[in-house]
């Protein structure tokens, strides 16, 4: 399954790791991320979801899905991490306060907007 050797020292250091981060994965398809899982299992030889590693999921449906080049709704749906058969098992966190715009309450509210997709007006600077 791993494609180096599992004693190579990068597979050691994915045995080391405590926490693996992928930003983005809304973005992924989940056959990325299925695959990851398999991989994982394969070098810790543990059989348990993403080898027992833990895993920081990062993202927002909100934005982009995975990309099914000419691919249908359904397609793009399925390709989504929603459809992992590891979902049911992943701990959802919900962030509400944007750090980056916590002093900035138009660029709060107009990233607000943006996420629950209401008009934006854009002004002429």
């Amino acid at each position: 399954m791993f494609h180096r050797k599992k004693q190579s020292d990068l597979a050691d250091l994915i045995r080391h790791a405590s926490l693996i981060i992928w930003d983005e994965a809304t973005m992924a398809h989940r056959h990325a991320l299925e695959a990851l899982d398999r991989t994982l299992r394969d070098i810790t030889n543990i059989d348990d979801f993403f080898g027992g590693k833990n895993i920081v999921l990062g993202g927002d449906f909100r934005q982009v899905l995975p990309v099914v080049p000419n691919g249908t709704r359904s397609e793009t749906i399925n390709a989504s991490l929603i459809k992992a058969p590891f979902w049911k098992n992943v701990i959802k966190i919900n962030l509400m306060n944007n750090m980056r715009a916590i002093n900035d309450c138009l660029f709060a509210d107009f990233l607000l907007r943006i996420g629950n997709e209401r008009k934006i007006l854009l002004k002429k600077i």
